[in-house]
Formats: C-alpha cells, structure tokens, sequence
C-alpha cells in the first residue's frame, strides 16, 4: 500500500467530520517529516478532541529487536537525537545586539559528539522538517553558519543560516537567462526567476535555514535575539538583505512582520506537507538592500493585485 502524507489543514478538516478516526504517522528517522504532525496537529487535536488517544509502537518493523546495524546508523545520523534540558531563566529583552546569543565554531562542533547531539536534538524536536541531511549541511555546507543561545551548556534555541547572491553581473546574466542555477542561494534565484529581479542576484543575501527554540522555552525573547543579533552581524559584514521562507501560517508571519520583514514573494501552489502556501519575507540591511527590497515589495504588489483581477 503506497503511503501519502496529507497536511495538519486537512486533518482538522477530517477530524471535525467523523465522530471515530484514527491517525497513523511516523516520526522518527527517514520518515522524519511526520513530526508535521507531532508539531503542528498535536495542538489541533488537544484543542477538539481533548480526550484523544496515543499509541505508540515500540517493536521495530525493518530490523530485528536489538540489531546492532540500527544502533549504528541511529548514532552515526543522529534519528533518536533528543531534547537538551531546558533552562529555566527570565526572557531574553532582543535589542539591536543583545550579546545574549554566540556563533559556533563548526570545526570544533564535528569534534565534540555530545554538542552536535543537543543542537540537532533541538533542531529535530522543534522543525518538521529537520532530516539526516541538515546534519551533513550543518558540518560542512559551503556558506552556512550557526548561532545559538546556552545556557548551563544546553543549547535552548539555535538559528541556521545561508549565504546567498553576490554574482558577478556574467553569472547574474546566465543564471536570470536560465543557463545556471547555483545551489544553495534559494532566495536569490527564485526572486530573479519569478519575481524578474536581476538585483536580487547580485545582491549579498543572509537567509536563515533553520530557526528552533526548545518547546518549553518558547515565546521567551530567544528567536527574536537569535535574529536581531545576527543581523548586526550581517549588516556589519556588508549583507544588503536578510530573508527567510517559509509555510504562510498565520502566527509565523506575524513573527516575521512584527521583526520588520516584508513579503515579496507568494507560491501559487500548496506544499504538500503542511497545506500552506509558501512565502518569502525580506529585510533590508543597507542602502543596497533598500533599493533591493523597495523594486522587489513593489513587483508583489502588482502581482497580487494581477493575480486578484484574474479571480
């Protein structure tokens, strides 16, 4: 039987139309993703069927009990990673550099086991989409950095980023043409491609990967700290624009606003996983990135209002 992942959207949808139902997810290693689910519809179904149950299967189905094969793969991708303890502590007040927050050195984090396992515990117990291959792009992807807060050495939230544009006008040329397409730089080429923007490219862009606070330190200053501190960071190396994307759910976007970004791009389609349409939020960090952002907020507009005519 071919399984599908179907969004949190939808299983509200479901839940609220059947008076019995029964859910059936994975959420550990390459089945992953299925922490959508333990992320985001665990607060759906506490909220409308608050005597709901959970079971759990603890005998393994592709291994036998006890193979010391998944004892090694679990240990080498890090799927069990758990949770670092949470400290307790006052909110983090996030101000233009709040010194609260650190960069990690990734040359030392390969050599110590026991920090790499708490930053990715936290990184898979937070994100539904957190999968073995952050862990090779956290040691060695080309232009990614790490910045986290720690408190009694526990990671309580952690911010992943990415480098992106700065082409040289031959490379902005082909790459807008169609005839390259550079890996890693997400923002960039997708703004130059759809939204027309051939300054988007040679632009130098900060876009955060990855941004996860431990579930029970939330709503506490951390993420906010993370990003105003690392935008200092940005706009001191030179960094015209700052920007993330993400699934357009309503309290993520009021995050993303209330620091200052602003939309300047919108999916036309859903993603399959979460049933949200994708959105691209940027900030600027200069006077470049002004120029950037102002011809970019305006092609949205219009597009909006293209797309709202034709409906």
């Amino acid at each position: 039987m071919r399984r599908r992942r179907y969004p949190p959207p939808l299983l509200g949808q479901w839940l609220t139309a059947f008076p019995r139902i029964a859910f059936a997810t994975t959420v550990h290693g390459y089945e992953g993703s299925g922490r959508g689910f333990a992320l985001r519809f665990r607060a759906t179904l506490d909220r409308l069927t608050p005597q709901w149950k959970a079971l759990v299967l603890d005998a393994p189905i592709r291994w036998h009990r006890g193979d010391p094969l998944e004892t090694v793969v679990n240990q080498l991708l890090l799927l069990k990673a758990s949770l670092p303890i949470a400290q307790r502590q006052e909110s983090i007040v996030a101000t233009e550099n709040t010194g609260a927050t650190e960069t990690i050195d990734r040359a030392w984090l390969a050599k110590d086991d026991t920090a790499l396992e708490k930053l990715f515990g936290l990184l898979v117990q937070s994100h539904y989409r957190t999968s073995p291959n952050d862990l090779r792009q956290l040691l060695d992807g080309p232009g990614t950095a790490l910045r986290m807060v720690e408190q009694q050495h526990e990671p309580q939230a952690i911010l992943v980023t990415q480098e992106e544009g700065g082409f040289e006008a031959v490379l902005a040329n082909q790459v807008a043409r169609g005839e390259r397409r550079p890996q890693g730089h997400l923002l960039a080429q997708s703004l130059a491609t759809h939204a027309g923007s051939r300054e988007a490219l040679t632009a130098r862009w900060r876009r955060v990967v990855r941004i996860a606070t431990h579930p029970e330190r939330r709503r506490q200053g951390l993420g906010h700290a993370l990003l105003h501190d690392d935008m200092a960071t940005a706009k001191q190396q030179g960094i015209a624009l700052y920007g993330a994307t993400f699934g357009a759910e309503a309290s993520l976007l009021r995050f993303w606003l209330t620091l200052g970004f602003s939309p300047v791009r919108l999916g036309i389609t859903r993603e399959a996983s979460t049933g949200e349409f994708a959105v691209m939020v940027a900030k600027a960090l200069n006077t470049q990135g002004e120029a950037v952002l102002a011809d970019l907020y305006e092609r949205f507009q219009a597009a909006l209002l293209a797309c709202w005519r034709l409906n």
